[in-house]
């Protein structure tokens, strides 16, 4: 009978945290994800989302300073059409305290450096994305 108890109310929590999730009409393509960790120990992530049914696919890209100190983020995103094999590289500059974290939201429009407009006809399911750290 616990054991019962527990699959139900595991469905039925999982069922709830499911709705609250895409309550936000966003549409995710790719998920965040690391996609490069520095020799300094910040580490890039990045997510490919559509965050009002009216607005253009975007890429956005996460920053976290696991290092000992505060230190400057610079680095190169490059974003890769796999089918045409089109590029976009974007160059980016940001100083992060210890343990700090930035991330674009689609709840809002703070962050705008760490967001990229994805150009229609690209597929944003099969985007890819590599990183150049700059020293």
């Amino acid at each position: 009978m616990k054991k019962l108890l527990i699959v139900v109310l595991a469905i039925v929590f999982s069922g709830v945290s499911m709705a609250q999730s895409n309550t936000d009409n966003s549409v995710v393509y790719q998920n965040w994800k690391m996609i490069g960790e520095s020799p300094t120990h910040y580490e890039v992530s990045a997510r490919v989302v559509k965050c009002h049914p009216d607005s253009t696919v975007q890429l956005h890209l996460e920053i976290f300073n696991e290092g000992v100190g505060a230190q400057a983020c610079h680095f190169k995103i490059t974003i890769i059409n796999p089918v045409t094999k089109e590029q976009i590289v974007k160059e980016l500059n940001h100083t992060l305290g210890v343990g700090e974290m930035i991330k674009p939201s689609c709840d809002n429009s703070d962050k705008q450096s760490l967001r990229f407009n994805i150009p229609a006809g690209w597929n944003p399911e099969t985007l890819e994305f590599t990183v150049t750290f700059i020293p």
